[in-house]
């Protein structure tokens, strides 16, 4: 579902306040489900991925793998050999687009990758400078890639997305890479991207942001997708608002897991285990100061939080979160005040004045992460909230499912 129904009318999520109890299970990993399945196109042979998160954005990658000409469902992936030309829809997703001009430069004819309006704003350009370096053949409007390019050294700025680095990382097995990163950001996704490509049989060593991948091939394997903290954090958080909620299926090693330790420096009552988390309100939140450089879509609930919690949140490290699906930024600034909190952007992050938030009308901007990070503020804001748009269907189509499981009154329109 997009963000408008059959008729074009906008849809709105409405929300009122709630007292959440229960337990619920985690979605999939969608940056894990990205690569997973992209890996498995490289491979020589039939992959097989377990637990792959069937979204919006997961659909765009699926759909790319299939016209590179692998023969794949959500379940199975087989080998492309030899990889053809496609014609790429990305949509809104970032990563579908970035990672399937890496893979386009591979193959010795001309690629068209297509995506949505609003993908557009999102930063491509580093990526193409480095793939042309290389030796691929790129034009714009539409965006077009031609290949074959060969092994060589590479230097690539990596200040507004490491998804530059995880697209070159995905093709340089195949032809041999040195890889020279500047001002690295999301760190941890990179681990998530060097992770995936050890379970496919990859070798990559990597010191002081110089990687060296000798050439080499990918190996079948059998992938299991872990749950996604990402999308954990938004019931965690509301866990930690409204009342309390456990979350399973979760994976400690997932660059969100910082969201665990962040609720508890602001006075959550956390437990956890092994795979599962349990949040509960404590009656009061503290501010904290954080730097998201790592974790940076947690940006969104994080300022949600802080904007019920005593004193002042500071949230820094995230100025390429102005280059995400919206300037989120600017978005959760803009949102925040709606619901009349006191709140300063600063170039790289924000700082949240605590108070009581009320019910309003928001905005998601046309990014997921907003629009339910607003959301859950409507389940513990003073009175009723509405939030425009539809996008959740990106990365956690069970979202409003699952929130209404557990008491949550949130109901389309």
């Amino acid at each position: 579902m997009g963000k408008y129904g059959d008729q074009g009318e906008i849809l709105r999520i409405v929300v009122r306040p709630s007292d959440l109890s229960g337990e619920v299970r985690a979605p999939s990993s969608k940056s894990h489900t990205h690569r997973a399945f992209f890996a498995a196109l490289l491979s020589s042979g039939r992959s097989r991925i377990e637990g792959a998160l069937r979204s919006g954005d997961t659909k765009r990658t699926l759909d790319a793998v299939r016209s590179f000409g692998s023969k794949s469902s959500w379940d199975v992936v087989e080998g492309a050999d030899p990889l053809r030309p496609a014609h790429v829809f990305s949509g809104r997703s970032g990563t579908t687009r970035r990672i399937a001009c890496a893979v386009a430069s591979l193959i010795d004819g001309r690629s068209i990758i297509m995506c949505d309006p609003l993908a557009k704003r999102r930063p491509i350009a580093p990526l193409l400078e480095a793939l042309r370096s290389l030796g691929a053949r790129v034009s714009l409007n539409p965006l077009t890639v031609e290949g074959p390019i060969e092994g060589g050294s590479v230097t690539i700025d990596c200040s507004l997305s490491s998804q530059f680095l995880t697209a070159l990382l995905i093709i340089a097995p195949l032809v041999g890479m040195t890889i020279k990163v500047e001002n690295l950001v999301s760190k941890s996704y990179v681990e998530t991207t060097l992770e995936v490509l050890r379970c496919f049989g990859v070798s990559i060593s990597g010191k002081d942001l110089v990687f060296e991948i000798p050439l080499q091939s990918y190996v079948p394997s059998i992938y299991r997708v872990p749950g996604d903290f990402s999308s954990a954090s938004f019931l965690l958080a509301a866990g930690a608002l409204c009342g309390k909620v456990r979350v399973e299926n979760l994976s400690f090693k997932h660059p969100d897991a910082r969201i665990v330790d962040v609720l508890e420096r602001m006075g959550a009552r956390v437990r956890r285990g092994d795979r599962w988390v349990e949040v509960e309100s404590s009656g009061e939140l503290e501010g904290v100061e954080v730097n998201l450089s790592s974790s940076p879509d947690l940006l969104p609930i994080l300022a949600v939080l802080g904007a019920f919690a005593s004193g002042i949140t500071v949230l820094r490290g995230v100025g390429h979160t102005r280059y995400k699906e919206s300037d989120r930024i600017r978005s959760m600034s803009l949102n925040l005040r709606r619901a009349g909190i006191e709140v300063r952007e600063l170039y790289d992050g924000l700082v949240v004045r605590g108070g009581s938030p009320r019910g309003s009308h928001f905005l998601s901007s046309g990014d997921h992460r907003v629009e339910m990070a607003m959301v859950i503020l409507g389940l513990a804001a003073e009175g009723e909230s509405s939030v425009e748009g539809v996008f959740y269907m990106d990365s956690y189509p069970g979202f409003l499912s699952d929130l209404r499981s557990l008491g949550g009154s949130v109901c389309l329109v």
